[in-house]
């Protein structure tokens, strides 16, 4: 038997919120300054894998990292420039880490909110005496 409750439908949709917020701020975290060298990796502002994969209570949220390319040119050699002076363009590479929200599986999760299920072994207890039962 299931029961459809008003009052764990909101708090269902509360702790899903909280959970999402949570995630935002963990991924947040993970941002490294502008000027930070850690930034400069992939692999350190690449999230867990087990933390927020789209299973279970997060389901909805997941992460990306883009990187960010700025070409720099440096002139080769020492002295003040000229027209045959030659220049070397490097790349720097930081990364940063997005938060995606899934709408679509958000909504789909939202669906079961407020359910409570009611597990009896007595066959002949209606949904509301096996509720008054539980209370």
């Amino acid at each position: 038997m299931v029961y459809r409750s008003s009052q764990k439908r909101d708090e269902d949709c509360a702790q899903r919120q909280a959970r999402m917020g949570r995630a935002r701020a963990w991924l947040v975290g993970l941002q490294a300054p502008a000027g930070d060298p850690s930034a400069r990796t992939a692999r350190r502002t690449r999230p867990a894998p087990r933390c927020y994969s789209g299973k279970g209570p997060t389901a909805g949220c997941g992460s990306r990292v883009e990187a960010d390319v700025v070409e720099t040119f440096r002139q080769v050699g020492p002295g003040r420039p000229g027209p045959s002076t030659d220049y070397r363009r490097a790349e720097t590479r930081t990364y940063r880490v997005h938060f995606d929200e899934d709408g679509a599986a958000v909504a789909a999760d939202s669906l079961c909110d407020g359910l409570f299920p009611l597990v009896t072994n007595d066959e002949a207890l209606g949904l509301e005496e096996a509720l008054a039962k539980y209370k």
